[in-house]
Protein backbone atom coordinates (compact mmCIF):
# COMPACT_ATOMS: atom_id res chain seq x y z
CA UNK A 1 0.00 0.00 0.00
CA UNK A 2 1.21 3.46 -0.91
CA UNK A 3 -0.39 6.62 0.54
CA UNK A 4 0.09 10.08 -0.95
CA UNK A 5 -1.37 13.06 0.87
CA UNK A 6 -1.48 15.73 -1.82
CA UNK A 7 -3.00 18.35 0.50
CA UNK A 8 -5.55 18.63 3.29
CA UNK A 9 -8.35 17.84 0.83
CA UNK A 10 -6.91 15.02 -1.32
CA UNK A 11 -5.36 11.64 -0.54
CA UNK A 12 -4.40 8.96 -3.07
CA UNK A 13 -4.09 5.40 -1.87
CA UNK A 14 -2.62 2.67 -4.06
CA UNK A 15 -3.92 -0.57 -2.55
CA UNK A 16 -2.99 -3.07 -5.23
CA UNK A 17 -4.94 -6.31 -5.05
CA UNK A 18 -6.42 -5.75 -1.62
CA UNK A 19 -9.19 -8.20 -0.78
CA UNK A 20 -12.51 -6.57 -0.02
CA UNK A 21 -15.97 -6.90 -1.47
CA UNK A 22 -16.70 -4.10 -3.95
CA UNK A 23 -20.20 -5.39 -4.65
CA UNK A 24 -21.66 -4.92 -1.17
CA UNK A 25 -22.05 -1.26 -0.18
CA UNK A 26 -22.22 -1.93 3.57
CA UNK A 27 -19.08 -4.09 3.57
CA UNK A 28 -17.27 -1.50 1.47
CA UNK A 29 -18.20 1.32 3.85
CA UNK A 30 -17.11 -0.78 6.86
CA UNK A 31 -13.80 -1.55 5.15
CA UNK A 32 -13.22 2.15 4.40
CA UNK A 33 -14.02 3.22 7.98
CA UNK A 34 -11.50 0.68 9.32
CA UNK A 35 -9.05 1.82 6.66
CA UNK A 36 -9.45 5.45 7.79
CA UNK A 37 -8.59 4.35 11.33
CA UNK A 38 -5.39 2.77 9.95
CA UNK A 39 -4.56 6.05 8.17
CA UNK A 40 -4.81 7.87 11.49
CA UNK A 41 -2.82 5.24 13.39
CA UNK A 42 0.04 4.68 10.91
CA UNK A 43 0.17 7.89 8.84
CA UNK A 44 -1.23 10.47 11.26
CA UNK A 45 -3.93 11.39 8.73
CA UNK A 46 -7.26 12.09 10.39
CA UNK A 47 -10.30 11.50 8.22
CA UNK A 48 -13.60 12.94 9.36
CA UNK A 49 -16.26 14.92 7.58
CA UNK A 50 -17.77 14.43 4.13
CA UNK A 51 -15.71 12.73 1.40
CA UNK A 52 -16.09 11.93 -2.27
CA UNK A 53 -14.27 8.64 -2.78
CA UNK A 54 -13.54 7.42 -6.29
CA UNK A 55 -12.49 3.78 -6.34
CA UNK A 56 -10.59 2.93 -9.52
CA UNK A 57 -10.39 -0.78 -10.28
CA UNK A 58 -7.99 -2.40 -12.73
CA UNK A 59 -7.81 -6.16 -13.32
CA UNK A 60 -3.99 -6.14 -13.39
CA UNK A 61 -3.06 -3.70 -10.64
CA UNK A 62 -6.04 -3.79 -8.33
CA UNK A 63 -7.48 -0.74 -6.58
CA UNK A 64 -6.64 2.95 -6.24
CA UNK A 65 -8.62 5.19 -3.90
CA UNK A 66 -8.90 8.88 -4.74
CA UNK A 67 -10.22 10.46 -1.54
CA UNK A 68 -11.40 14.08 -1.70
CA UNK A 69 -12.71 15.96 1.31
CA UNK A 70 -15.62 18.19 0.43
CA UNK A 71 -14.92 21.83 1.24
CA UNK A 72 -18.20 22.49 3.01
CA UNK A 73 -18.82 23.59 6.56
CA UNK A 74 -19.55 20.18 7.99
CA UNK A 75 -19.14 19.81 11.71
CA UNK A 76 -18.84 16.07 12.14
CA UNK A 77 -21.14 14.67 14.75
CA UNK A 78 -19.18 12.38 17.06
CA UNK A 79 -16.19 12.51 14.66
CA UNK A 80 -18.26 10.80 11.98
CA UNK A 81 -17.35 10.11 8.39
CA UNK A 82 -19.83 10.52 5.58
CA UNK A 83 -18.90 9.39 2.10
CA UNK A 84 -20.11 9.28 -1.45
CA UNK A 85 -18.51 6.31 -3.18
CA UNK A 86 -18.10 5.94 -6.94
CA UNK A 87 -16.71 2.75 -8.49
CA UNK A 88 -14.82 3.10 -11.77
CA UNK A 89 -13.76 -0.13 -13.48
CA UNK A 90 -11.21 0.52 -16.22
CA UNK A 91 -7.83 -0.43 -17.58
CA UNK A 92 -5.10 1.71 -16.04
CA UNK A 93 -2.29 3.03 -18.18
CA UNK A 94 1.32 2.57 -17.16
CA UNK A 95 3.58 5.54 -17.84
CA UNK A 96 7.08 4.65 -19.01
CA UNK A 97 10.13 6.70 -19.93
CA UNK A 98 11.15 4.20 -22.61
CA UNK A 99 9.36 2.21 -25.30
CA UNK A 100 8.96 -1.22 -23.62
CA UNK A 101 6.44 -3.96 -22.93
CA UNK A 102 4.75 -3.53 -26.32
CA UNK A 103 3.92 -7.25 -26.51
CA UNK A 104 1.41 -6.84 -23.64
CA UNK A 105 -0.75 -4.16 -25.22
CA UNK A 106 -0.97 -0.86 -27.03
CA UNK A 107 1.61 1.86 -26.52
CA UNK A 108 0.65 5.53 -26.73
CA UNK A 109 3.12 8.41 -26.94
CA UNK A 110 1.82 11.55 -25.25
CA UNK A 111 3.49 14.59 -23.73
CA UNK A 112 7.00 13.12 -23.86
CA UNK A 113 6.19 9.74 -22.31
CA UNK A 114 5.02 6.27 -23.34
CA UNK A 115 1.83 4.79 -21.92
CA UNK A 116 1.11 1.07 -21.94
CA UNK A 117 -2.51 -0.07 -22.17
CA UNK A 118 -2.40 -3.75 -21.17
CA UNK A 119 -4.88 -6.04 -22.85
CA UNK A 120 -2.89 -9.28 -23.08
CA UNK A 121 -2.18 -11.66 -20.25
CA UNK A 122 0.83 -10.57 -18.25
CA UNK A 123 2.61 -12.83 -15.78
CA UNK A 124 3.04 -11.75 -12.18
CA UNK A 125 6.81 -11.52 -12.66
CA UNK A 126 6.51 -9.37 -15.79
CA UNK A 127 3.95 -7.17 -14.05
CA UNK A 128 6.26 -6.68 -11.06
CA UNK A 129 9.06 -5.66 -13.45
CA UNK A 130 6.68 -3.23 -15.14
CA UNK A 131 5.72 -1.74 -11.78
CA UNK A 132 9.40 -1.11 -11.00
CA UNK A 133 9.68 1.07 -14.10
CA UNK A 134 6.22 2.56 -14.53
CA UNK A 135 3.88 5.01 -12.86
CA UNK A 136 0.20 4.14 -12.66
CA UNK A 137 -2.15 6.45 -14.54
CA UNK A 138 -5.78 6.05 -13.54
CA UNK A 139 -7.12 9.52 -14.42
CA UNK A 140 -7.37 11.20 -17.83
CA UNK A 141 -6.95 7.89 -19.64
CA UNK A 142 -9.34 8.89 -22.42
CA UNK A 143 -7.41 12.10 -23.04
CA UNK A 144 -4.13 10.22 -23.39
CA UNK A 145 -5.69 7.68 -25.76
CA UNK A 146 -7.36 10.36 -27.90
CA UNK A 147 -4.53 12.87 -28.05
CA UNK A 148 -1.63 10.47 -27.84
CA UNK A 149 -0.10 8.79 -30.85
CA UNK A 150 -0.58 5.03 -30.91
CA UNK A 151 2.89 3.61 -31.45
CA UNK A 152 2.10 -0.06 -31.92
CA UNK A 153 -0.98 -2.25 -31.92
CA UNK A 154 -0.55 -5.90 -31.01
CA UNK A 155 -2.82 -8.20 -33.01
Amino acid sequence: MKVIKNDDFNIEVFLGKENFNLDCKDELEDYLKKFFNRLKEYYDIEVKGFYDIDIYIDKNYGVVLDINRDDIDFEPIFNSIDMKITLKKQNFLYKLDEYKYEHYGNIYYYDGAYYLDIFRKISDIAFMCLMEEASIVYKDIDIIKKRGKKVLKVL
